[in-house]
């Protein structure tokens, strides 16, 4: 059996909290503003432009799927999905080489 790591999920008081710690105790209503003028920019520029790049974390990118057709498995009809968008994460080679997940590549 493999062995999974329970994943343990934090709330947004206990994120600030943990980055007020890390940033040598800035004071958490600092971190909260800065926390929220980052979700701000974040979606302004996904909006406007699509895209966004996270200097040393990644991109941000807005992706759109088309329009179609699925089976509805209750009535088993076939009827049009609407078009959506979704928020694709890509991280930076540095991210990813930090937490070997480039693989082994000699």
């Amino acid at each position: 059996m493999a062995n999974k790591k329970k994943i343990i999920a934090l709330n947004k008081n206990d994120l600030l909290q943990i980055i007020s710690t890390h940033a040598n105790y800035i004071s958490p209503d600092i971190v909260r503003d800065v926390y929220y003028g980052l979700v701000r920019v974040i979606g302004l520029e996904l909006r406007d432009k699509g895209a966004i790049e996270l200097p040393d974390l990644g991109y941000l990118v807005l992706h759109t799927h088309k329009a179609r057709r699925a089976l509805n498995v209750s009535n088993g009809l076939l009827e049009m999905l609407p078009e959506k968008s979704t928020i694709k994460f890509k991280p930076c080679h540095d991210l990813k080489k930090h937490f070997h997940l480039l693989g082994d590549k000699s």
